[in-house]
Parts: structure tokens; sequence; C-alpha cells
């Protein structure tokens, strides 16, 4: 069993980082460039916590403010998820604060990505069922 959950584990993991590549590929070209040092440091990883996989993306604290906005624009979005979050804005000119741009949103890419989830996956069954059938000694036909 210990061998088919490593199997698994990297048969999803695999997919997991095809997927955020994709992702941060999206969200790389939403990112506001100035300086780019905010590009620059956009990051994203596949990790297991507790059981679970995620995929964590990660830049320099700054990002928060160009993403979300600041008073008085902060707060617009109660889910601030990045399919929660309304579509990507671009920069617009705030007063007294700066209006939320969303560049990590991914709305209206939900689906597609459900999509990709999808077909990563049952090609996975696939290759996890090839997996176990020879390791148990069985041939394929």
């Amino acid at each position: 069993m210990n061998r088919f959950s490593n199997l698994t584990d990297k048969i999803i993991k695999d997919a997991l980082e095809k997927i955020k590549n994709e992702m941060l590929s999206i969200v790389k070209e939403q990112v506001p460039v100035d300086t780019g040092d905010l590009d620059r440091s956009l990051q994203a990883r596949v990790v297991k916590k507790d059981n679970v996989f995620q995929i964590q993306f990660s830049y320099l604290e700054y990002g928060v403010f160009t993403n979300l906005g600041t008073p008085p624009y902060f707060g617009l979005t109660s889910d601030k998820s990045m399919f929660g979050l309304p579509p990507f804005k671009g920069y617009r000119k705030g007063i007294g604060g700066i209006q939320p741009q969303y560049w990590k949103s991914l709305r209206g890419k939900s689906d597609e990505f459900d999509d990709k989830m999808r077909e990563a996956f049952g090609l996975t069954l696939r290759t996890v069922m090839k997996h176990i059938i020879l390791e148990n000694g069985a041939t394929l036909t």
C-alpha cells in the first residue's frame, strides 16, 4: 500500500504542478509592473500539508494592496479566493487609496481548470490502474 500511496502522491503532485504553472502564467500576465519587483517575486508551489495538496502563491508584501486595494476601496469583495475575485481590472487611479486591480483573479477560468483537473486525473486513474495491475503480476490486454 505504501508504494501505491507514494505513486498516488507523485501523480497528484505532477498534475497539480502543470495546473500551477498555467495559473502562474495567467497571474504573471495580469500582475502590475512598475519596477518589476512584484512580478519577479511572484512564485507558486505545490505543497502537501495535513494530507491535503495545495497550490500556494507568494509575492512581495505590497502585492496584496495592488491586488485587493486599500481603504476606501479594500473590502469591496468578500471572497478573496483566486476564483472568487472579480475579474482582472488593470490599473485604475484611486483617490485617497489604491483601487483593487484583482491581478490574482482567475474569475471565469474555473470551468477551464475543472476540466484540466478531470483530464489530469482521468489519465491518472488509468496510470494508477496500470501500475496496480503490473505490481500484482497480471498482464495487460
